[in-house]
């Protein structure tokens, strides 16, 4: 439809909304022969460039309340509930630059900033920058993806974890709108200070099955997890943060509107 649109765009010599179009259907395209059309109409409104895509960035600014901070962290009470409530602003912006290659067939380089502050409750105020690197193949129905990454969060501005990332996953086409993925994680963790009991390994295997269809699209997947960290001991007692975990999950996005979508989504853990 991106790709159709572009013609028309191109027919009533609005070559904006033309190429506009062009890069929609170049990002959301899954076959091969439609992607490299959107490709070369791209290349040739763009007087050929050979990467018109390169770089992108992005940056998000938000306010708002929270009633009881630090309430229900989902991985383990880190922080003691604040019992009370604050203001916030939080910060997201990041950026990546396509290396070589193209989003199929390249290596992309990117980084992230995130941060969060309670305007009442300094203490819990969450800083976090990331960076790496990821790899892209895509073979006939086959796509393959390896990434490396480094990480660093602060809370209540001192130190929390340092964490190097390997990601890894492979998908196939199985028929026109469905695909099966299946990747494995795993997170090397470095607990700062008062936080060593955070230290050691996380990993992660998932499997999960996507569906892209014109009016809706689903996911429905499993994911196992494990940790080996140091656990958190003293003379009289002692608190595992190495849980063994399973979760099933699926999630449904419905398009009534071509600019309106739902999204409802289920997890068991």
């Amino acid at each position: 439809c991106h790709y159709n649109l572009g013609l028309v765009a191109e027919g009533l010599q609005d070559k904006v909304t033309a190429l506009h179009e062009y890069r929609l259907a170049y990002a959301q395209a899954e076959e091969v022969k439609l992607k490299s059309l959107a490709g070369t109409q791209i290349n040739r409104l763009t007087s050929g460039r050979a990467h018109p895509l390169s770089w992108f960035g992005y940056a998000n600014l938000a306010a708002g309340y929270d009633d009881n901070v630090a309430l229900a962290p989902q991985k383990g009470a880190v922080l003691q509930s604040a019992g009370t409530g604050s203001p916030l602003i939080t910060v997201l912006a990041g950026g990546g630059h396509q290396l070589t290659g193209n989003y199929d067939n390249g290596v992309l380089l990117f980084a992230n900033f995130y941060n969060t502050d309670y305007l009442r409750l300094s203490r819990y105020n969450e800083r976090m920058l990331s960076f790496g690197g990821q790899w892209r193949r895509t073979a006939g129905e086959w796509r393959y993806q390896a990434g490396l990454s480094g990480s660093h969060i602060t809370v209540g501005g001192t130190g929390f974890e340092t964490i190097a990332s390997l990601r890894l996953n492979a998908q196939r086409k199985l028929t026109a709108g469905n695909t099966l993925a299946g990747g494995y994680d795993y997170d090397r963790i470095s607990g700062q200070s008062v936080y060593n009991y955070l230290s050691g390994s996380e990993q992660r295997l998932f499997i999960e099955d996507r569906f892209r269809m014109q009016d809706w699209h689903a996911k429905f997947g499993f994911q196992h997890e494990t940790n080996s960290r140091n656990n958190f001991t003293t003379a009289n007692e002692f608190l595992s943060t190495s849980p063994t975990r399973n979760r099933l999950y699926g999630n449904i996005r419905v398009f009534p509107q071509r600019k309106l979508s739902w999204d409802m989504g289920a997890e068991y853990e």
